[in-house]
């Protein structure tokens, strides 16, 4: 069965796609190759490599030590 039009090119439209014509598929390599970089969806940063992190271990490890000596376990 041949592929309705209008479905078609509401899915390009909805996409932001362009249709293409059986005569222009022959281009489809030059309009791939000129379509711009995509930027990343997230960036991540590791967990261990933040300053906070840190912070918080030496800080958590801190009030541990002093809790222990005030309580008189050493």
């Amino acid at each position: 069965m041949p592929a309705r039009a209008d479905v078609i090119e509401e899915m390009t439209r909805v996409s932001k796609g362009q249709l293409m014509e059986g005569d222009t598929i022959k281009d489809i390599g030059k309009v791939i190759n000129a379509l711009p970089v995509p930027k990343p969806l997230e960036s991540r940063t590791p967990l261990w490599s933040h300053w906070f992190t840190a912070t918080c271990l030496i800080c958590l490890l801190a009030s541990f030590w002093i809790g222990r000596k005030l309580n008189g376990t050493f």
